[in-house]
């Protein structure tokens, strides 16, 4: 079964070292069976107060996959760029299988 992996990113503090992450980032999500849904955008809240200054969802075909690339050596390698340019949270979730 498909796993969706949905980040939160705040307070980006290092735009320059947050685009060289994403740049570097793209492949290694790819080589491993990432597909970008949402990268970016402009959220806008329509429920509560949450105002994330991006998301990012990406679709993996399994939990095994999505563990698997980030904790890829080549993964880990970048992690630090997003560690000190941003604040960000990040899940594993089932999409919707239907009723």
């Amino acid at each position: 079964m498909s796993v969706l992996f949905v980040a939160e990113i705040n307070d980006i503090e290092d735009p320059a070292a947050y685009a060289e992450y994403g740049r570097r980032a793209q492949p290694i999500i790819s080589a491993h069976g990432g597909r970008y849904l949402v990268r970016g955008g402009s959220p806008r809240a329509i429920l509560g107060d949450w105002a994330p200054m991006r998301l990012v969802v990406i679709e993996f075909e399994s939990e095994a996959r999505a563990r698997a690339c980030f904790t890829s050596p080549e993964y880990l390698a970048i992690a630090p760029l997003r560690e000190r340019a941003t604040r960000s949270h990040a899940t594993l979730v089932d999409p919707y299988q239907g009723e």
